[in-house]
């Protein structure tokens, strides 16, 4: 069980309204666990990020509303799905909001940053780029990730050099 914290309704306020940039997205309660893995691969490969599901958003008007899951057990999909994208999970911390008031419980998902390249469920490798993600798709885009998240240095590669001088 994940911790759950009452918030007054400033601070859910704060949360309805963070601001969506390179260290932070909202996600409705109707998202899909696979594509939540996504998001949280963009995240663990860049700089980390939160997660706070459970927040609609009219995508026109950008208004947002706090539309929470009935219980916290209706969130276990979301949970179970990421756990096995990312078996070892250390780079997943989740915790609940609710606030009187508002309907249901928010999931907040803290991705921290890794060493390692995070893929999501399919496979796929993301990184973060403002408020979107992109999908790492060519050799070129991988390597330039591994050298970014340390994994390999440009002193590890080799250099052709003419020793006949």
């Amino acid at each position: 069980m994940y911790p759950v914290y009452e918030i007054d309704r400033e601070q859910a306020e704060q949360i309805i309204n963070v601001e969506e940039g390179f260290l932070n997205d909202v996600k409705a309660k109707e998202i899909k666990p696979a594509k939540l893995s996504e998001t949280v691969s963009a995240f663990a490969n860049a700089g980390g990020g939160d997660i706070y599901i459970g927040i609609s958003e009219d995508g026109g008007k950008k208004d947002r509303e706090w539309r929470g899951f009935d219980d916290v057990e209706a969130a276990n999909d979301i949970i179970q799905t990421l756990f096995q994208s990312h078996p070892f999970g250390n780079h997943l911390q989740f915790e609940y909001f609710s606030c009187a008031g508002l309907d249901g419980y928010i999931l907040h998902v803290a991705v921290k940053k890794v060493k390692e390249i995070v893929k999501s469920s399919n496979g796929e490798a993301f990184v973060r780029l403002n408020a979107g993600k992109a999908k790492i798709k060519t050799d070129e885009q991988l390597r330039q990730l591994e050298l970014d998240k340390g994994i390999v240095t440009f002193e590890d590669e080799w250099v052709n050099v003419d020793i006949k001088r």
